[in-house]
Formats: structure tokens, sequence, C-alpha cells
């Protein structure tokens, strides 16, 4: 395929991709906008505590960096052959993700959070995250994680066997994998 091919074939990708995800984002109504009426001031008030907690900046570092697996999978039947078009894929799915997912959880979260808390429960959440403890807490909640992790996988080991005890109560474990046929593989 030719440079100007190319680049025509990835155009083509880029603007069916857009079409589509607007056809969807408009024709299913978990995805399509919300149409509650919120009052001003709560809505406000929401986008306060989202600024003051950084939602948005939490909801980009869990989806942005699955960007890439969502790509590999939206291009798993363009055959390897095809790699500029699989690249542009890769780089459709990416801005979707950014530019198209995460304001749109943003938006969405607005009219859950204004029916979940009341508007003296939002000015108290957002007062907290606000304070000098509240920007610690945010700071330093990746210290937290990463010394979390290793001991959420040493209890790996400890999940598994109880696991496997408790199930082997209901059933014979035994039989059930003396009964499974082997893959040949």
């Amino acid at each position: 395929m030719t440079a100007k091919g190319t680049g025509a074939m990835r155009a083509m990708w880029r603007r069916t991709a857009a079409a589509g995800l607007a056809l969807m984002l408009a024709a299913n109504p978990v995805i399509a906008p919300a149409q509650e009426s919120i009052p001003a001031e709560t809505d406000a008030l929401v986008r306060r505590l989202f600024a003051a907690q950084d939602l948005e900046g939490q909801i980009r570092k869990m989806f942005v960096p699955l960007a890439p697996m969502f790509g590999r999978a939206a291009a798993a039947d363009v055959p390897d052959s095809e790699p500029l078009l699989r690249e542009a894929i890769a780089e459709t799915v990416a801005e979707v993700v950014e530019q198209v997912l995460v304001p749109r959880m943003m938006e969405e979260a607005v009219p859950v959070y204004a029916s979940v808390f009341t508007r003296e429960e939002l000015e108290a959440i957002a007062a907290f995250y606000e304070s000098a403890a509240g920007r610690a807490m945010l700071a330093k909640q990746p210290q937290v994680e990463q010394a979390w992790a290793p001991r959420m996988m040493e209890l790996r080991p400890l999940l598994e066997k109880e696991l496997r005890e408790r199930a082997c109560a209901k059933i014979d474990c035994n039989a059930a994998i003396k009964a499974k046929p082997r893959s040949t593989r």
C-alpha cells in the first residue's frame, strides 16, 4: 500500500470510528448524555467536589493506560500485513478514550452524585478534599497503593487455598478433576 493510500485508509478509519461512536452514543440510552435536571447550585457543588478530589485525574489514571489493550482488541481482526491500519486503530481508540470516554464519564457522574448525596453531604465531602488533610490523602494515595500492592499479592495463596477448601466442601473436587478430560493442546 502506498503512503498516500495508507493515509487515506487511516483517515477513512478515523471517520468511520468517529461516526460509529457518535451513532452508538446517540442510540444507547446507557451512554447517551444524562437528561436529568439538576439545580445549578447542586451541579456546581458536585463539580466542585470532583475538582477537589481530582476525579477526572483518577478516571484518566484508570482508563488511559487501558487504551492500548482496547486498541489491540479493536485491531484483532486486522491482518499483520496492515501495520499502519493497526496503528491508526490504536491511535483512534486512545483518542476516543481520552477525548470521549473520560469527559462522558465525568458528565455521567454528576447526576449520580447529585442523586446519591444530599447537598450538605456534598458540601462536607468537598470541604474535606479541599482541606489540608484531604489534599494530603489524595497526594499520598499512590504511596498507600504502592505499599499495599505487595501485601495484597501475599494474600493470593491464602485466598486460593480458602476458595479451594470452600468449593471442595460443597462438591467432590477429586471426582470433578478426574471426570474432566485434559486438553490436548
